[in-house]
């Protein structure tokens, strides 16, 4: 069989959603991997619920909504310059090599919005 292309997921296939843990510690010594953690989730839980919904945001919008929530509920100050680190997520350390090795074309698909991966 040939493929003609090949199709990834962008977060949490190819970029490590949780790299912005470093960063979240930085902010905030001892509860980067709780805000990581709760900021993913409750990004997921929002996309689904809106998508239930049928109440379209931008990946971004929600991704920042995510944050301002997590950071509440975690009792820390939201920090906007945080969300820059969406633009700039790790790859997980095999993906260059592996998607070198892959003959075909490839593509993302992604719920996440151009503002965020256009880079």
């Amino acid at each position: 069989m040939k493929l003609d292309a090949l199709v990834f997921d962008a977060y949490g296939t190819l970029f490590d959603v949780h790299s912005v843990t470093r960063r979240c510690e930085t902010f905030w010594p001892g509860k980067g991997a709780a805000l990581s953690a709760a900021w993913r989730a409750k990004q997921l839980e929002y996309t689904w619920q809106r998508s239930l919904m049928q109440c379209y945001a931008p990946f971004s919008q929600v991704t920042r909504e995510a944050l301002e929530y997590s950071c509440a509920a975690l009792g820390v100050r939201f920090d906007a310059s945080l969300m820059d680190e969406y633009l700039k997520l790790a790859l997980f350390p095999e993906v260059k090599a592996s998607l070198a090795r892959l003959k075909g074309k490839k593509a993302i698909l992604s719920n996440g919005s151009p503002d965020l991966l256009d880079d």
